[in-house]
């Protein structure tokens, strides 16, 4: 119990855990420890359960769900994330009946009610796409009896706009009085295409124009400052929604790029704009206001970590050895502020970029074990790790320890011999370490260049002295 208890304590420990509270890999292995030792911790079943949701492993969620309800089939915590659950499968009839059951347990908890109109909303939403309107509108009807917040009201108008047929009167009333709901402008029109890309099929930069002119946005209207904040603070309130070829703000991106070049926001704006862009993975948008914003306060440094971060998440990894010395100057900054969180942020934005290899599904008796004999190690065993190793980060950390390993002067002759085929040069240097660590070599030492040495003037009266 005790081992539980401080496997727990370190997993939930603020190292662990993002600013919204989602473990990352370290805790999720941590708490299945504890729960090993301890399975009758319903905390610990929730979190896991919320783990695997979250990284889109429905299977394992699932079977994390079933181990916890066996010893606690009535914890409201545990239903909750059933009916989460069953949501991100489309499963929503089966989301409803756990979400009934919950209100059965806790009739006003109004997270199971809005879990419950929005399953009802979601099964809408399928019959929409699948052309049978009128299974939609009793859909949306049911939601009626659970969603009483004006943005859901809004949602339903929009829905149920969308379930009468195309230019008639009453779906006209509709998407506008939807619109009405939403407050208009910039977000009530994000919120608008959200829906649509959810809904339909294809929704390119026509069909977003014409839904946005049927429910009465005027899109030639110029954009302002409050509208953009507007769009960042519902941005902030709603959960992401990526796939390919999604774009709410088609229709705007162009202008949203041009007012980030005006740099016409405060610090604290600009901050909440890339917050917003990059947590619905609109990482052009965010990289824009960042470098705007790095710009004209080149010394702080959560500027120098969107920007980054932005293009980290366009290019999967740290685009450039640029940014990656900025990063590390960025972080250097934060520590001696005392922003620990942004240190930790930019901690974490490191580890992405450089995972540390797990070779334990690869079979490779004895390579590992420690200590490693190097008199019985297998060379090819050795060579196939180093290959391994370098797949999981394009060979960036491989080149650091040849580097040290061989010497700068060693890679660097080599580089230039294989001509820029970056493949030979990787074989080459696995060809040389593992000649090293086996056979015993050493790389020679770089050759130093030589000192000339200026002749010294004879000193007055010692003539021709030190030529005889």
């Amino acid at each position: 119990m005790r081992a539980a208890l401080i496997l727990r304590h370190i997993a939930l420990s603020s190292a662990h855990l993002s600013s919204d509270g989602v473990l990352d890999t370290y805790a999720e292995e941590m708490l299945t420890r504890s729960l090993a030792l301890d399975p009758l911790d319903c905390g610990v079943h929730v979190r896991l359960v919320q783990f695997w949701r979250r990284n889109g492993n429905l299977k394992r969620a699932r079977e994390q769900l079933e181990a916890g309800l066996c010893h606690f089939p009535d914890d409201v915590a545990l239903l909750t994330e059933a009916v989460e659950n069953a949501l991100a499968g489309s499963a929503f009839k089966k989301a409803t009946a756990s979400a009934r059951r919950l209100l059965e347990l806790d009739p006003l908890n109004r997270k199971v009610r809005a879990l419950v109109g929005n399953a009802h909303l979601s099964h809408a939403v399928k019959q929409i796409g699948a052309e049978k309107p009128d299974a939609a509108k009793k859909e949306i009807i049911e939601a009626a009896n659970w969603l009483t917040s004006v943005v859901d009201q809004g949602r339903m108008h929009l829905l149920q706009a969308w379930t009468e047929p195309e230019g008639s009167a009453e779906r006209l009333r509709l998407a506008q009085l939807a619109v009405t709901n939403w407050g208009g402008g910039l977000a009530a029109g994000w919120r608008l295409l959200r829906e649509a890309q959810g809904t339909f099929q294809r929704v390119g930069l026509t069909t977003s124009a014409w839904l946005l002119s049927e429910a009465g946005i005027d899109t030639s209207k110029a954009l302002t400052h409050a509208g953009l904040l507007e769009l960042a603070q519902v941005m902030e309130q709603e959960s992401p929604i990526v796939g390919k070829g999604l774009d709410s703000l088609v229709v705007w991106r162009k202008e949203i790029a041009r007012m980030a070049a005006m740099q016409a926001f405060d610090a604290d704006a600009c901050v909440r704009l890339c917050e917003a862009f990059r947590r619905h993975q609109d990482y052009d948008l965010a990289e824009k206001f960042a470098n705007a914003a790095r710009k004209r306060w080149p010394d702080r440094p959560i500027f120098v970590y969107h920007a980054v971060a932005a293009r980290s998440g366009k290019m999967g990894r740290i685009h450039s050895d640029q940014d990656f010395s900025d990063l590390e100057k960025a972080q250097l900054r934060a520590h001696q502020s005392k922003d620990i969180r942004l240190a930790e942020r930019i901690e974490r934005l490191f580890e992405a970029d450089d995972p540390i290899p797990d070779f334990a599904d690869l079979d490779f008796p004895g390579a590992l074990d420690s200590p490693i004999d190097l008199a019985k190690l297998d060379p090819e065993v050795f060579r196939k790790v180093l290959e391994e190793s370098i797949k999981y980060d394009g060979g960036k950390s491989f080149l650091k320890n040849a580097c040290q390993d061989l010497g700068d002067a060693l890679v660097r002759q080599v580089e230039r011999e294989c001509a820029g085929d970056s493949k030979a040069f990787l074989r080459r240097l696995v060809d040389l370490i593992v000649t090293k660590i086996v056979d015993g070599f050493s790389a020679p030492a770089p050759i130093a260049p030589a000192k000339i040495v200026k002749p010294q003037k004879p000193i007055p009266g010692q003539g021709n002295l030190f030529d005889e």
